[in-house]
């Protein structure tokens, strides 16, 4: 996790008025340089992830799902962030249900402890490691996904 993320996650995360400034100031970046504003928010990116935000229509859905995201309130960011640092309010090993994290190795948005973690604490998680994969593993592993929630809920999925 870089410098910046950790300071993000352990002490932005602490105020949540910050939080919301921080994203409102984002948000407006949007409205008016969406172009930037995807390269302001993949700067820290792994090059993989890079490569993926230069593909324009990888950006300008990014870009669109940030606009959504932060349309109706600035709150999302800052619960997001509280989530990192306090418990969910009930026990992860209790889960009896299919479980899948997928996580990219070089993801520099999410630390990869919280990740190894998470897998541990639910029985019979199933980990999929991407190892050439940044935060935006999902571009390319869409299809993956799909696969392993159709298989899940019942027999897979008709293409």
């Amino acid at each position: 996790m870089s410098p910046f993320h950790g300071f993000c996650l352990h002490g932005l995360a602490r105020s949540p008025a910050a939080v919301r400034g921080v994203f409102g100031a984002f948000r407006g970046l949007l409205k008016v340089a969406p172009n930037l504003a995807i390269r302001v928010a993949t700067a820290r990116s792994s090059p993989n992830d890079r490569t993926i935000m230069a593909r324009p229509e990888a950006s300008r859905h990014l870009s669109e799902t940030f606009k959504d995201g932060l349309a109706q309130s600035l709150n999302g960011p800052a619960l997001d962030l509280a989530l990192f640092r306090t418990d969910w309010g009930f026990d992860a090993s209790a889960l009896t249900c299919p479980v899948c994290i997928w996580v990219g190795m070089a993801d520099s948005n999410v630390p990869l402890s919280a990740i190894y973690q998470l897998a541990d604490d639910v029985p019979g998680t199933h980990l999929e490691v991407l190892p050439n994969a940044g935060h935006y593993w999902i571009v390319a592993h869409m299809t993956d996904v799909v696969d392993w929630v159709g298989d899940v809920v019942g027999g897979g999925v008709q293409r």
